[in-house]
């Protein structure tokens, strides 16, 4: 019998499959070819949010605000984002998605929720619901990481 420990390292290998599947490799390989995953967090944060801050990316993908600063500087490189700088307060920037990445964001989206939800018929609405709060209850556990939701 495994231990504890050896199940939550297996259920991060499957995390991760999980995650992999979800996403649309050869679409985002293609069409957003100097994307890195992490890149892609920033991309659909902002998708979700419309615009934000450095520190909100920072703060909503648990990273630094140097890393954070690092995965936009190459996004804005490659004109995916847009910062915009006040005139009233130049070190106010806020970060928008370039038109061409708010259509491939929408599409990879679009994506990652249609194999989600087909990941997710090899449930019953049962199990699903079960999923669904034993989730919640996981995320809950963290302090600041609170669902929406």
């Amino acid at each position: 019998m495994q231990t504890r420990t050896q199940q939550v390292a297996e259920l991060i290998e499957w995390f991760q499959l999980l995650k992999r599947k979800m996403v649309c490799p050869g679409m985002v390989a293609t069409k957003m070819p100097r994307v890195t995953p992490a890149q892609m967090n920033v991309l659909m944060y902002l998708r979700r949010n419309t615009q934000g801050t450095v520190k909100e990316v920072a703060q909503a993908l648990t990273i630094s605000s140097s890393a954070a600063t690092q995965l936009i500087d190459e996004l804005v490189e490659n004109s995916y984002v847009l910062r915009e700088v006040f005139s009233s307060d130049r070190r106010a920037v806020t970060l928008t998605l370039s038109k061409k990445s708010k259509i491939l964001a929408e599409k990879i989206e679009g994506q990652m929720l249609t194999n989600s939800v087909e990941m997710f018929t090899a449930l019953t609405d049962t199990e699903f619901e079960h999923y669904i709060a034993l989730t919640k209850k996981m995320i809950q556990s963290f302090p600041g990481r609170v669902p929406t939701t």
